[in-house]
């Protein structure tokens, strides 16, 4: 067991770097477009040159009347606000289907690739953390619940996850659902200020990272959204 854990992780954290990486680019060039250094048609290649490689974007027509200048940033902000609720994730995954509660005012980008998928929950604001979500199923852990792993292959769990910090924290908690779920955040303050949120469902592992960018400390607020988007995840079983 210890070493599909391993395996998983490892594949979550390949996830996370690669989903960063994707939102970094697209974001350095709308951030170039919206300041006048580059045009229309040069976002629009980048853009069209991207669509293949599974990116997604919430709210992305009205994302994209607002790029094209044909809306107002407050008609943009008023739309997310009238519309946040639940994303419905694309997927490639036959087995089940993933929706998420987006918190008020959030944007949802999203990566998708053979056997995992990373999504991005973030703010237009600053100073607002950003949520990575990052999923991976491993068939010989169907069936698998966090809450019914053996100490041992809990305990290993948590060092696998802690590897990701400096000086770890580690806690459990169960959600309203029954769902266990492991707490990491950092606590040394020369690293930062950043956490996650992992469990196994049905042999899906699941995790949950927050940070602002200049990993700021983090909010009581910055915290209640983390339980928020958790525990509002929902599995659909499709078979």
């Amino acid at each position: 067991m210890a070493k599909k854990i391993l395996s998983l992780l490892l594949l979550l954290s390949l996830a996370f770097c690669i989903g960063h990486a994707a939102l970094a680019a697209e974001g350095d060039m709308e951030s170039a477009y919206l300041e006048g250094r580059i045009s229309k048609e040069e976002l629009d290649q980048y853009i069209l040159e991207n669509e293949a490689e599974g990116t997604e974007t919430y709210e992305g027509d009205m994302e994209s009347a607002y790029l094209d200048g044909k809306i107002s940033r407050e008609e943009f902000a008023l739309y997310i606000a009238e519309n946040a609720g639940k994303y419905k994730v694309i997927e490639n995954f036959d087995e089940f289907d993933v929706e998420l509660e987006i918190p008020e005012g959030a944007f949802v980008r999203q990566e998708l690739k053979d056997g995992w998928l990373w999504v991005e929950i973030y703010y237009e604001d600053p100073a607002k953390p950003s949520f990575d979500v990052n999923i991976a199923f491993s068939e010989e852990m169907a069936g698998e619940f966090l809450g019914d792993l053996p100490q041992e292959d809990l305990d290993h769990l948590m060092d696998m996850v802690g590897e990701a910090f400096s000086i770890p924290v580690h806690e459990l908690f169960v959600t309203p659902s029954g769902n266990t779920i492991l707490y990491t955040r950092e606590t040394d303050p020369e690293a930062g200020d950043y956490a996650s949120m992992t469990t196994v469902y049905k042999g899906f592992f699941f995790q949950l990272h927050c940070n602002h960018n200049d990993y700021a400390p983090l909010t009581e607020a910055d915290i209640r959204l983390m339980h928020q988007i958790i525990e509002g995840a929902w599995i659909i079983d499709t078979e």
